[in-house]
């Protein structure tokens, strides 16, 4: 056989596999399941970066759930050790230790999966110019308040001590503590 219908043949594979491990959700049970229309995107997809003719279209998309129930099957064991390594006595006590660690932190952070790079971009944005120096300690007020503006606990004490210093700095008045 021509070594290079080998590879192109390989190659349309690995990306039918990876053309339906995205498109296609996992609800669908059975390949006959999934839509026409998820199969003739399929075949589109594979025609438009494979040089395939028109008669390979069946068993292309055959392919393609044979690709999909094979993803399926290693799901399944990928979620079998994963539920079993959560499930170890090794697992339980770093999952204790990670408690504990988190326990102690006084000041959590608000911000979720944003970080601290999403509240520079929102500053940024308030001003409507990039920032070159920024300010830490607003950085720190505005990672630990909540969205309607709350701040709660010993984070509330801090906040204040830093408007404090922050108005000391400038010159005015100080906000007395409670």
């Amino acid at each position: 056989m021509d070594r290079n219908w080998m590879s192109a043949n390989r190659l349309s594979a690995e990306y039918s596999e990876a053309w339906v491990r995205t498109n296609i959700s996992l609800r669908d049970i059975t390949w006959p399941k999934v839509s026409q229309d998820l199969k003739n995107q399929l075949w589109e997809h594979i025609k438009v970066a494979f040089d395939v003719p028109d008669t390979d279209k069946r068993m292309t998309i055959a392919k393609g759930g044979d690709r999909w129930k094979d993803w399926k099957s290693t799901l399944t064991e990928e979620w079998r050790e994963f539920v079993d390594s959560r499930l170890s006595p090794e697992f339980g006590v770093n999952r204790k230790r990670a408690q504990e660690s988190r326990a102690c932190n006084l000041y959590p952070h608000r911000t979720g999966r944003g970080g601290v790079r999403m509240i520079q971009e929102q500053m940024e944005k308030e001003v409507g110019h990039q920032i070159t120096e920024f300010d830490r300690s607003e950085i720190w007020k505005r990672s630990r308040t909540k969205s309607n503006g709350e701040v709660e606990g010993p984070t509330a004490e801090v906040v204040k001590r830093i408007q404090n210093i922050a108005l000391n700095r400038s010159g005015a008045i100080p906000i007395p503590p409670k």
